[in-house]
C-alpha cells in the first residue's frame, strides 16, 4: 500500500485504485501498489475488467524504478497501429 503520513508502510495502508468505464461501457478497476523483495523494490500496475475471466488481468506490469525498467507480465490491451 501507500503510506499516508504514518511512519511505517504495510498491508493496512491504502492501495491506490480507480474504477471507470471504457468506451465500450465495460467496467475496469486499476490498481497500483508497491512490492519489496530480496532484490529491491518495485511498483505493480494492474487492470481487471468485467469482461475478463476470474483472476484474468487486462494488464499486469512490474516497474523497477531503480533500474528504470518495466516488464509486462500479462498484456491483453488491444494493439493500436502507429
Amino acid at each position: 500500500g501507500r503510506d499516508h503520513g504514518q511512519k511505517r508502510t504495510g498491508r493496512r495502508n491504502f492501495v491506490e485504485h480507480k474504477k471507470f468505464k471504457d468506451e465500450d461501457e465495460v467496467n475496469h478497476t486499476r490498481i497500483r501498489f508497491n512490492a519489496e523483495g530480496p532484490r529491491g523494490k518495485a511498483v505493480i500496475y494492474a487492470d481487471v475488467s468485467e469482461n475478463g475471466g476470474k483472476d484474468e488481468f487486462y494488464y499486469l506490469i512490474v516497474e523497477v524504478p531503480r533500474q528504470k525498467k518495466k516488464w509486462a507480465i500479462q498484456d491483453n490491451r488491444p494493439r493500436v497501429p502507429r
